[in-house]
């Protein structure tokens, strides 16, 4: 767990079981608050909305270490978008669900990443009620908590999935060359958690 932190800027992960998650049995949930916050909520954020973002592990480092998210803009780059924008939901299942399961170190296990953010609802380009109740920002309009990890949280049937972890496919962050010891699979990970649940700080809403 410590690795995790480490390498995603995040303040020391908890354990959390919360009910609205809506979780499959045997799915283990780890709750790390985003210490590196460049636009932090504040007096101009506080009327902020909580909502989820569902994204890739080997995006996760760049999108951590730059504080935003990029628009899908572009289909010729392979964006998959209906209006462009960044995308997000008040649900924590739909973000799920577009987290893609992640073997990250051969151990049989899989993982999914959802990013906990803020959105402000004065700057919402559409909501969609359909495909889990979306919304769409610009990514001035997004501010970044922190960060869910699902443990033992495999794929579906027909549901894609990384089945090990490649380094050429991670996004490095501009102006970063990575050590050996910096890869994410560089060593095997090992989740240290209490045996009691901690709540994160996360609001009833979210």
């Amino acid at each position: 767990a410590r690795r995790l932190s480490d390498r995603f800027a995040l303040q020391g992960l908890k354990r959390t079981d919360l009910a609205e998650m809506h979780l499959p049995a045997g799915v283990q949930i780890l709750w790390g608050s985003y210490r590196n916050v460049t636009a932090p909520v504040s007096a101009e954020t506080s009327g902020w909305l909580p909502a989820y973002h569902g994204t890739w592990f080997y995006g996760l480092w760049s999108i951590l270490h730059h504080g935003i998210f990029l628009e899908s803009t572009d289909e010729g780059r392979g964006h998959e978008f209906s209006t462009p924008g960044v995308y997000v939901t008040r649900r924590f299942e739909t973000a799920r669900e577009y987290a893609r399961p992640h073997q990250l170190f051969s151990d049989g296990t899989f993982y999914r990443c959802v990013v906990k953010v803020r959105y402000d609802p004065q700057e919402v380009r559409k909501q969609k009620s359909k495909g889990g109740d979306q919304v769409v920002v610009p990514s001035c309009a997004v501010v970044i908590e922190g960060v869910f990890f699902c443990a033992n949280d495999p794929p579906m049937k027909g549901e894609e999935r990384f089945e090990d972890w490649q380094d050429e496919l991670e996004v490095i962050p501009y102006g970063i060359v990575p050590t050996a010891t910096e890869r994410l699979a560089a060593a095997p990970l090992e989740v240290a958690v209490p045996e009691a649940p901690v709540e994160a700080e996360v609001d009833a809403e979210a």
